[in-house]
C-alpha cells in the first residue's frame, strides 16, 4: 500500500453563500483562498466566484439535511 501523500480529502463544506444583490442562497462547493474565489452552485452550473461578491451565511436546518443527503 502507498504512502499518502496528500493526506484525507476534507469533508463537504457545510457553507451557504448569497450573492450581493440577490435573494437566493447558494451551496458552497469549495474555497480557493491562494485566489480569493469561493466554488457555488449556481442557477444549475457551477461558478467561480470572487469572495467579496458573497456573503456567507448560517445554512438553515432544511439546507444541513440537504448537504448532508450528499
Amino acid at each position: 500500500m502507498s504512502k499518502r501523500q496528500y493526506g484525507i480529502m476534507p469533508p463537504f463544506p457545510e457553507l451557504v453563500v448569497m450573492m450581493r444583490g440577490s435573494e437566493r442562497r447558494h451551496f458552497v462547493y469549495g474555497i480557493n483562498w491562494l485566489n480569493s474565489t469561493v466554488i457555488i452552485y449556481r442557477n444549475g452550473e457551477y461558478q467561480i466566484t470572487p469572495v467579496n461578491y458573497v456573503k456567507f451565511v448560517e445554512p438553515t436546518e432544511e439546507e444541513l439535511e440537504l448537504i448532508k443527503m450528499r
